[in-house]
Order: structure tokens, then C-alpha cells, then sequence
């Protein structure tokens, strides 16, 4: 289930070890959130108005904070039990295998959402006409005011 608390933080002193267990809990609930942010663009329903971007965005920045950790030796990966370790790296494989999932997803939705928008737009455009004169030398008149929805248009 997906958390909305504060973002975990790497313990401030302590071992190596806790430092990975905060970092592969972290990677746990990053990979949650994006897992469920899949489930809502599986079923057509748009990511955004969730609070996904704002907790993908807040887990993404923690974890970034641990990577940094990790590169100024902070926390050193080679202290940590080999199992520790494993798990870390399956997490972060994990993590990327789903991210990638989850561009997708999100590219197919953006198109999904330019084609509905360039449908609306076309009917807009065809339903519009331009007051004036047809070729048989009649006033397009109010039929050239309805809009898509049959109410009349100002223009």
C-alpha cells in the first residue's frame, strides 16, 4: 500500500548495513508508487491528477540523496553482507526494469490524450464555418454560429 508520510531518511550514524536497509526500503516504495501509477495508466485514467507525480518526485529526490551518499563514501556498498548487497542491486534492477514500464505507460498516455484533443479540435474546426456566402449564393446565416454541442456561437 502506498505511504504518503514523510520519505525515509539514511540514519544520520550507525552501520553501513542500516544505511542500505533505509536505501532498499526506500527503492521499495519508490517502486510501489510507480507500480501503482502503471495500475491507473493500465486503466486509462490519467496519472497526473493523483498525487503519483508528487511522491515519485519526493522518493526520486531521497533516493538521489543516497546515491550521493554512496558516491562521497558516505556509506560504502563494500562493507555491507554480500546478501544486503544483493538485494540493493536486485532492488535497483528492479526499480529500472519498472521505470522503464512506466515511461512507456506514460508516453502512450500523452498520445492518448493529443490524439482526444486533436479529435476535439478537428470537430470544432468542421462544425465552425465561416459566415459568409455558399457557392449557391446563400447567407450561411445561424447555421454557421452552432457550435459542436448545438449551441449558437458568437463570433
Amino acid at each position: 500500500m502506498m505511504k504518503n508520510g514523510p520519505i525515509r531518511q539514511l540514519p544520520q550514524q550507525g552501520s553501513d548495513d542500516a544505511a542500505v536497509e533505509a536505501m532498499i526500503a526506500l527503492l521499495g516504495e519508490l517502486i510501489e508508487v510507480i507500480e501503482a501509477e502503471n495500475r491507473l495508466l493500465d486503466r486509462g485514467l490519467p496519472a497526473s491528477i493523483s498525487n503519483f507525480v508528487d511522491r515519485k518526485t519526493r522518493l526520486s529526490g531521497a533516493f538521489e540523496d543516497c546515491v550521493a551518499d554512496v558516491k562521497s563514501q558516505k556509506v560504502q556498498i563494500a562493507r555491507v553482507t554480500p546478501a544486503r548487497r544483493e538485494q540493493l542491486i536486485e532492488r535497483t534492477r528492479l526499480l529500472g526494469a519498472i521505470t522503464g514500464e512506466n515511461l512507456e505507460r506514460l508516453r502512450l498516455a500523452m498520445d492518448a490524450s493529443q490524439r482526444r484533443i486533436n479529435a476535439i479540435m478537428t470537430a470544432i474546426r468542421e462544425q465552425v464555418v465561416q459566415p459568409g456566402y455558399g457557392a449557391n449564393g446563400l447567407h450561411h446565416g445561424a447555421a454557421a454560429n452552432t457550435s459542436v454541442l448545438g449551441a449558437q456561437l458568437k463570433i
